[in-house]
C-alpha cells in the first residue's frame, strides 16, 4: 500500500510523513514536558547553579518576566543564562537568587491566585 500512494503521489506522501514526524515529536515533547513538570519534585526547587531563568520560571510557575525582574536581569542577558554566571555577574549568592526568586512568587501568587 505505501508502495502504490508513492507511486501515485510522491510529493503528497513525503508531505504527509513529514507532517506525521513532526506531529509525532511535538506530541512527545509536550507529553515529556508535561511529565517532568507534573512532579512535585520538580516545583519551588532550590537554585542550583546549571538552572537557568527560564527553568526556574517553570519550577515555580512564574512568567520569567517575573524571574527576570527578581533577578534584575537587563534585556541582553538571555534567558537560558545560568544561576551560576548570574550571580557571578551581580555579585550575588545562589541562596540571595533564591530569596529573591521565592518573593516574587509569593508575591506573583498572592495578586494572580
Amino acid at each position: 500500500m505505501i508502495g502504490r500512494l508513492w507511486r501515485r503521489s510522491p510529493v503528497a506522501f513525503v508531505a504527509f510523513v513529514l507532517g506525521l514526524v513532526i506531529t509525532v515529536f511535538f506530541a512527545v515533547r509536550t507529553a515529556t514536558f508535561t511529565i517532568y513538570w507534573s512532579d512535585p519534585a520538580h516545583r519551588d526547587q532550590t537554585i542550583e547553579p546549571w538552572m537557568t531563568a527560564q527553568y526556574v520560571a517553570y519550577s515555580y510557575h512564574l512568567p520569567v518576566e517575573e524571574v527576570r525582574r527578581a533577578w534584575q536581569l537587563p534585556h541582553d542577558v538571555p534567558n537560558r543564562t545560568t544561576a551560576a554566571k548570574i550571580a557571578a555577574r551581580r555579585g550575588w549568592t545562589l541562596d540571595e537568587l533564591g530569596s529573591r526568586v521565592r518573593a516574587a512568587a509569593a508575591e506573583f501568587r498572592v495578586t494572580n491566585p
